[in-house]
């Protein structure tokens, strides 16, 4: 699949992906997997996941999720839900409205996943 089919139908949701991409470019060199579901961002280790909850979810939904997950379970942020997807996994849901969203306190824990090392809770 493609980055336009996948965001068919969703222009805000691809309004907010673009700064979200040129965020992720900006940490090194990774590859976006894009299946009908979800695009995962990969370096050494999957480090990002974005997905469009207006596929699935009825009513006022954020235009684009960001998921992380890290080895613990950070409180800089406000999350729409973290989930324990292993005992050495936590996984951060973030909606996002606007690319607002994408703060620097977002923008750190996307570099500390990236890097894969973990930084101080």
């Amino acid at each position: 699949m493609d980055i336009q089919t996948f965001f068919a139908s969703f222009p805000e949701s691809y309004k907010i992906y673009l700064v979200v991409n040129e965020v992720i470019d900006a940490l090194g060199p990774s590859v976006a997997q894009i299946t009908t579901s979800q695009i995962r961002y990969t370096s050494s280790h999957h480090f990002a996941y974005l997905w469009i909850p207006g596929r699935y979810q009825k009513g006022r939904v954020a235009p684009l999720v960001l998921s992380i997950p890290l080895p613990y379970v950070d409180a800089t942020v406000e999350w729409k839900e973290v989930v324990e997807v292993n005992p050495k996994v936590f996984m951060h849901h973030k909606e996002l409205w606007t690319s607002s969203d994408l703060d620097h306190h977002v923008v750190h824990l996307l570099r500390s996943a990236y890097s894969g090392e973990p930084h101080a809770r």
